[in-house]
């Protein structure tokens, strides 16, 4: 019950982590169960999981994650969540275990932070003593090699200020800050168009006003100065001719033939003889460019052009034909009503049944009386029951059979009687109990059924009791019984009358049957079955035949059978030619012309039919379209060609290239499955 009392939280697959928590904090309840669907975004990364369960684990709240995710599983069980795949697997044990991982991980979290305190604490005790120790030695020599630097002290007062500054600062990090840094550019003053600006050097440090400012200007001229004569006395020394200040390339003489037109198309300092003029060779040049741009693009676009036509537009369509032989299959198959596809799995093989029916069928036939009768009135009389020693009540109901001993005749009551229980007197003798004058009568009519009362007193068995217990006695003359011999519908009659006509029943009754067939279907007439529901006759078996001696048959039934596809057939004939190849790797059995199976025996068994059956058909062992298309991809036209030489059973092939102006050395066959296509005849 403990499931009852934790918050649910259903996660959305792309819901993050802060909505998540936001949801966690709103939640009063101290267990939480998040439910989150395979593929979730917060399942995606150990990252937010280990969050969730450190958030939770703060709030004290036990927590369980339940998903089908596999990663999902993994990554928070690694971080510390009890997981399941299901709710209802969730127990009491399982909020025990969430519980535990929670106060476990508050506990470690709880002695990290003592051992970073006491770390900290330590340290920064130790700090402070080090620098009480060695304040004023850090002060005075840091004070020292500033002045002899001068970076940051210029004078006695600025040096007396920074000796009252915070003697707190690290020596190591100003040592450091000393080492690394750059070396400053020597002052230079500059003038542009009566505009002086300073450069280099510490800028902050100077004023226009100040002597130093006066003497980095005088010096910076002083260098202008030097600098400008320098280069004049350079220039002065060099010699001059006719050729200074000229391209003397163009007295040289240009190349002449088929040499001199690639140079010049390709050479970029092409040398122009001296009558040429800039523009002209500004024009010329620029068009020599263009053409030579336009001529790249253009051999790029037919690169790419053939590129595509050849390796990306192009397709190849294989025919191949392989050898085959004819040979005849034989085996057997059952026929099951219950199955709805071939089952090639079982011994033997089942194919799908359809079990069809016809539920009425009649037809009437007029037939010959021929049996002996006989009609009159049934003997009536009286009996004396008596109940000698059955100490119960006794209930006897109308049409109870009283048989004579001595006759044998058999008559019935026509009226019931109840007999009381028979008693034990003193001495042991047993009182019977008796009923007088219960009407009987004979079950058929004729005079041997009637008894004199001048016969001697016989004794009747009542059914259903031994005559020592339960019998009767006549004391009266049973009489009244009369006959005449009549002509009467016999048994015999009905029964060769039905023989005769019932397989023209039969015969309407298939025909009925085979109207329902499904197509491209078949019926087995092996497994058609009748079934008489009704047989009459009138007049009835026993009675009088009318005065022309003839009477009335009817008979109704109905007929079933089993029908089986055509298809389901010949894919019990392919599995039974398969089932005596040999396996090969890569390759299938294939049997074309499979003639459909004769059905040439029918036997009964516990869920239908089975059927032996022949056929014949030709087979041949091909490899795959599979196989073939995964050892030509990618391949040239001659490599394919030795593929399909070392093809057992082939009898011939083609390879039909498109584009069909693609020189045959650049033809290959795609890497596209798309653009392959395979036909085996």
């Amino acid at each position: 019950m403990s499931i009852l009392t934790a918050e649910k939280i259903f996660i959305d697959q792309k819901e993050e982590i802060t909505f998540v928590i936001d949801r966690v904090l709103a939640s009063d309840k101290t267990k939480v169960v998040f439910i989150i669907p395979q593929g979730a975004l917060i399942l995606s990364s150990p990252i937010s999981i280990k969050i969730l369960f450190k958030e939770v684990a703060k709030l004290r709240k036990a927590s369980i994650v339940v998903t089908e995710d596999s990663y999902g599983i993994y990554i928070a069980e690694k971080v510390g969540f009890v997981v399941a795949s299901k709710v209802s697997q969730i127990t009491g044990e399982s909020w025990a275990v969430a519980k535990n991982r929670m106060d476990t991980f508050l506990e470690k979290l709880l002695a990290k932070k003592k051992e970073l305190s006491t770390t900290v604490a330590d340290s920064t005790e130790k700090e402070d003593s080090i620098v009480e120790e060695n304040i004023s030695d850090t002060q005075n020599l840091n004070i020292e090699q500033d002045v002899q630097k001068g970076d940051k002290l210029n004078t006695v007062e600025e040096t007396e200020e920074y000796k009252n500054d915070d003697v707190q600062e690290n020596p190591v990090e100003e040592e450091a800050v000393e080492t690394y840094q750059k070396p400053r550019v020597e002052a230079k003053v500059i003038d542009l168009d009566g505009i002086e600006m300073m450069s280099g050097g510490d800028i902050s440090k100077f004023n226009k006003n100040t002597q130093d400012y006066a003497k980095i200007k005088a010096n910076s001229e002083n260098e202008e100065l030097n600098t400008m004569q320098n280069t004049e006395r350079v220039i002065n020394a060099s010699p001059r001719t006719k050729f200074t200040g000229k391209d003397f390339t163009r007295v040289v003489n240009s190349e002449s033939g088929i040499s001199s037109f690639f140079s010049k198309l390709f050479s970029r300092n092409r040398r122009v003889s001296l009558d040429e003029s800039p523009e002209t060779s500004l024009a010329r040049a620029k068009k020599r460019k263009l053409m030579m741009i336009g001529g790249g693009i253009a051999g790029v676009v037919i690169i790419v052009l053939l590129y595509l036509i050849i390796f990306e537009f192009s397709s190849v369509d294989v025919r191949v034909r392989f050898k085959s032989q004819e040979i005849p299959i034989a085996g057997q198959v059952d026929t099951n009503p219950n199955i709805t596809e071939v089952n090639s799995s079982t011994t033997p093989i089942q194919i799908p049944a359809q079990v069809l029916l016809v539920e009425k069928v009649s037809s009437s036939w007029t037939g010959q009386a021929t049996g002996d009768g006989k009609k009159g009135d049934k003997a009536k009389g009286f009996l004396d029951i008596y109940n000698i020693r059955v100490q119960q009540t006794i209930n006897l109901p109308v049409g109870t059979k009283a048989t004579s001993e001595a006759s044998g005749k058999v008559y019935i009551l026509t009226q019931a009687v109840t007999l009381e229980p028979a008693t034990v007197g003193s001495g042991g003798v047993t009182n019977a109990f008796y009923v007088q004058d219960v009407p009987i009568e004979a079950t058929d009519v004729g005079a041997e059924y009637n008894v004199a009362s001048s016969d001697p007193s016989t004794r009747f068995v009542i059914e259903g009791y031994n005559v020592g217990d339960v019998r009767g006695t006549r004391v009266r003359a049973i009489e009244g019984g009369t006959s005449t011999p009549i002509i009467v519908v016999s048994q015999d009659n009905v029964d060769k009358l039905k023989a005769d006509k019932i397989e023209e029943l039969k015969k309407q009754a298939e025909n009925k049957l085979r109207n329902i067939i499904p197509a491209g279907s078949m019926l087995i007439p092996e497994t058609i079955e009748y079934k008489e529901t009704s047989v009459t006759s009138t007049p009835v078996v026993g009675a009088e035949a009318p005065s022309d001696k003839t009477f009335n048959l009817s008979v109704e039934m109905s007929v079933t059978g089993y029908a089986v596809k055509n298809d389901d057939l010949r894919k019990a004939g392919e599995f039974l030619i398969q089932n005596d190849q040999l396996p090969v790797s890569g390759s299938q059995v294939v049997i074309d012309n499979l003639k459909l199976p004769v059905v040439e025996k029918v036997e009964k068994n516990s869920t239908g039919y089975t059927l032996s059956i022949s056929s014949q058909g030709s087979v041949g062992l091909r490899v795959t379209e599979e196989e073939i298309r995964s050892n030509i991809q990618g391949q040239s036209l001659s490599d394919a060609r030795k593929y399909f030489d070392n093809v057992s059973d082939l009898q011939d092939y083609k390879i039909y290239f498109t584009p069909g102006f693609v020189p045959e050395f650049l033809q290959r066959i795609p890497s596209v499955s798309s653009r392959v296509s395979i036909k085996i005849n």
